[in-house]
């Protein structure tokens, strides 16, 4: 990843404030509309992301996105198609991303236990 910008790194510190339990955080923890968020943020730091995400870097791009795809493009005024369809696109880009959140959530967990260090100091 190239250089994080700071609305990026500011986001991976909220979430380890709001989630973290004794000084450790799980990214299983975090709501998806928190880690959809957070790729967003990713993607837009590095647009290249966003190439490799919807294509065939990215392993559940043949596996669930594009199936998925196929079956809304078929009856695109099916809600139910429509929700399966945006499920598997959000679900394919934060496995895609997965490895990219948890090291920006740990520097900021290290971050947070300094700071917290700090100010108990």
């Amino acid at each position: 990843m190239k250089s994080i910008s700071q609305e990026l790194r500011n986001y991976a510190y909220d979430l380890v404030i709001f989630y973290q339990k004794n000084k450790t955080i799980d990214i299983n923890e975090i709501h998806n509309d928190d880690l959809d968020k957070f790729c967003s943020l990713i993607i837009n730091n590095d647009l290249t992301f966003g190439n490799e995400i919807l294509g065939s870097d990215n392993d559940a791009f043949d596996s669930n996105i594009l199936p998925a795809l196929i079956n809304y493009l078929k009856n695109s005024s099916d809600k139910c198609n429509e929700t399966l369809f945006l499920d598997n696109v959000k679900g394919g880009i934060r496995s895609y991303l997965h490895h990219n959140m948890v090291i920006l959530l740990n520097n900021a967990l290290e971050d947070f236990i300094y700071n917290s260090q700090i100010e108990a100091a």
